[in-house]
Formats: structure tokens, C-alpha cells, sequence
């Protein structure tokens, strides 16, 4: 017997629905083998977007940036970390970022991701297309909770 159950059954990726024949090589980073294949195609490029600027997003900037990459954030809110930080925080964070060699892109939308040769292009409903070597996804996680509603 016990008195409390507690269901660890972790968490997935959430996916962004996306057009475009490199949509389906967009990286999700949710466990060792996801991080053993990040690293693999950090091997092989110069740039990377990625799609989110919360918590986990600006982590990856950061290091990625620290490491010599070329770093596009891309986020449809006007600041980074706007769901942890006041937007005049979020601002001076957002400058910080910039002056740590990473672009942020602001109020953007990714909608559609093509491939091209041996690169990305990432296209928005507004605006300039981005290109990038690889693209990673940190834009949250859905709790798994199948065990819980068969339950």
C-alpha cells in the first residue's frame, strides 16, 4: 500500500505545425538521444535558429552563441522571456542578447520551413526570410498524460 501515487510519465515536444519539405527537420531537444543528435548536426553547421525565446530557448542561444555559432531567436512575443519577465526587463534582456552576438527576432511567426541545398530557409507571413544551417525547436512541452486518462 501507499498513502500518495505520483505518475512521473514525463513530457514530449510540442510541435509547431508547419509547411514547407524542412519542416520535419526542425530539432527537438527532450532527451539524450535528441541531445546526441543535436550535437551531430551542430558538426556540420555554422547557423541555427531557434523557435522560442523562453527559458530553454535563450539557454541554447547563449551557449550556442558563447561557442562561435551564428544565432537566430525567433519568437512571436515582442520580448524574450515575456511569460518570466516584466517587458521593460524583457527589454534590457532583449539588448543583452544582442550585444552576446544573438539576433533576436521579435514578434515573428515561423510558417513555413524549405530546405535549400545545404541550409534552411525559414519563411514568415511578414518580413525577410531567415536562413540557418539548423533549426531547433524550444517552444515547450506537452505533459503525457495517457496513462492518467486510461486510468
Amino acid at each position: 500500500g501507499y498513502s500518495r501515487l505520483v505518475l512521473a510519465t514525463g513530457a514530449d515536444p510540442r510541435r509547431l505545425r508547419l509547411e514547407g519539405d524542412g519542416a520535419a527537420d526542425v530539432l527537438s531537444i527532450n532527451d539524450l538521444d535528441d541531445y546526441a543528435r543535436f550535437r551531430l548536426a551542430l558538426t556540420r553547421c555554422r547557423s541555427v535558429a531557434i523557435l522560442g525565446a523562453g527559458l530553454i530557448g535563450c539557454e541554447f542561444a547563449n551557449d550556442l552563441a558563447a561557442a562561435g555559432y551564428a544565432v537566430h531567436l525567433i519568437d512571436p512575443a515582442q520580448t524574450p522571456l515575456n511569460r518570466l519577465l516584466p517587458e521593460q526587463i524583457g527589454e534590457i534582456f532583449a539588448r543583452a542578447l544582442g550585444n552576446g552576438g544573438i539576433r533576436f527576432h521579435p514578434g515573428r511567426s515561423v510558417n513555413r520551413i524549405d530546405r535549400s541545398s545545404d541550409s534552411y530557409r525559414l519563411s514568415f507571413s511578414e518580413g525577410e526570410p531567415i536562413d540557418a544551417d539548423l533549426v531547433v525547436s524550444a517552444i515547450g512541452l506537452a505533459p503525457r498524460t495517457s496513462l492518467a486518462a486510461a486510468a
